[in-house]
């Protein structure tokens, strides 16, 4: 549970962070942490500009740990630092944010005249290529080929190269054929034995590993468990979707399949597409939810080439909902919809706008909270006086109000419309008196 902590007691655990004491430590980095981070942020980074080596080394840690983007550029100012372990903690803490942006400031480290260093950023290339991001293999491809480079540091980045899809690890291993060290060889010819193990066996593997998951109750053997699954990349997205469509009332392996895939990044983007793209069963309620509950988790801008396929999702779907006579079927599937559109904004998509202004009309009637973010994030000024109508709709929902504040002010700024323009000269008295909430 987060603490609400004041800004002055916030500012006493960072000043504990540099504490000799481990315990004292130890305390400040786990209460900063859990004291709600992201409200917190904008102090961490302000002490980072000016505390001790270790103070800034946990602070960098703690950035580890909270998802947000504000955490990347203070994290990758401190790799301008000439202390080691900073340098470090910086290096560690970049492997949560696999982002294609930064990928030649890790890759600089490389170059760095330290193997300490140089380990830790080999490490975090093998977390990004585990997240999809190819281009993470050429700088390891180019260490392991090196023979001047210490075998220690080759063994490393060979390792991490076992986080690739199968065709790419199989293009890789093709071109390290020629490798003279034999330590090295031997280690390219049993990656390949084990690529060439019988698919079949491969997802019989899988399948078992997931049913060993969701019975294990030790939390440790389940993150060895999940880190092997991880381990087969794609191929478990794959087995996954399928296992949990056939198994749709299994709501543990919902969580943990949720989980992993959070976990595989960029790497569940085919099982996904296909799973979108081949999506029929409309009235199955349950698989429905189970989509639904798949949507949103590539409802990020990185997964934007699941855009083609979502559009294919969303077609059928009306289609499917074109046929119903049901009107309560037709409504129930607004909610999957506007995780859709949500997805799809997030991507920066128009081409279901017209779908996204159908579900909305006029805003007179109380519409999803994802669905106003989309609006927000891609609307254009029709969706002004609808908003106004939803900020009617809602005004006795505080935070349904604040989403819609946003959205509008969002159109308002992108498209320059000023308070006086013409499109609010024929409001009612009701929609006025929204409007001035809206803009206050």
């Amino acid at each position: 549970m987060k603490r609400k902590y004041t800004k002055d007691e916030i500012n006493e655990l960072i000043l504990d962070l540099s504490s000799e004491n481990q315990e004292i430590a130890d305390f400040a980095m786990n209460a900063l942490l859990i004291a709600n981070p992201h409200r917190h942020l904008s102090h961490l980074i302000e002490a980072l500009k000016t505390s001790d080596e270790v103070t800034k080394q946990r602070i960098c840690y703690i950035f580890g740990g909270i998802s947000d983007d504000r955490c990347v550029v203070p994290l990758l100012s401190m790799l301008n630092e000439r202390n080691v372990d900073t340098k470090i903690a910086a290096i560690d803490s970049l492997q949560f944010f696999p982002e294609k942006r930064i990928l030649s400031c890790i890759i600089n480290q490389l170059k760095i005249n330290n193997e300490n260093v140089r380990e830790s950023a080999i490490y975090t290339l093998g977390e990004f290529i585990k997240h999809g991001i190819k281009e993470a293999l050429s700088p390891l491809v180019k260490i392991i080929k090196n023979e001047n480079e210490q075998l220690k540091i080759r063994h490393l980045a060979f390792s991490r190269l076992k986080f690739l899809e199968d065709q790419q690890l199989r293009k890789t291993l093709n071109t390290l054929k020629d490798i003279s060290d034999a330590s090295l060889y031997a280690q390219v010819l049993l990656l390949e034995d084990e690529l060439n193990e019988d698919k079949q066996q491969k997802i019989d593997k899988i399948n078992s590993l997931v049913d060993e998951l969701v019975s294990e109750q030790d939390i440790m053997k389940q993150m060895k468990i999940e880190n092997q699954l991880i381990a087969f990349g794609g191929q478990a997205a794959h087995a996954l979707i399928k296992k949990q469509f056939k198994d749709t009332n299994n709501v543990q392996l919902r969580i943990y399949a949720r989980m992993i895939y959070e976990k595989l990044g960029l790497r569940i983007i085919s099982a996904f597409k296909s799973l979108f793209e081949s999506f029929d069963q409309f009235d199955d309620i349950k698989q429905v939810v189970l989509l639904q509950d798949i949507i949103t988790i590539v409802s990020f801008r990185q997964f934007a080439s699941l855009e083609p396929s979502i559009l294919k999702l969303l077609s059928k779907m009306n289609k499917y909902i074109d046929k119903s006579k049901n009107n309560k079927v037709r409504h129930g599937f607004i909610i999957i919809k506007s995780d859709i559109h949500n997805a799809l904004a997030r991507y920066g998509s128009f081409n279901a706008i017209d779908d996204l202004k159908q579900i909305f009309k006029d805003g007179t009637e109380r519409q999803f909270i994802q669905l106003i973010e989309a609006i927000g994030l891609i609307g254009d000024k029709h969706f002004l006086i609808p908003l106004i109508n939803q900020y009617y709709a809602y005004q006795d929902v505080k935070s349904a109000k604040s989403t819609i504040k946003k959205s509008f002010k969002a159109i308002v700024k992108r498209e320059g419309i000023k308070k006086n323009n013409s499109i609010f000269e024929n409001l009612s008295e009701v929609q006025m008196n929204s409007l001035k909430l809206i803009q206050q």
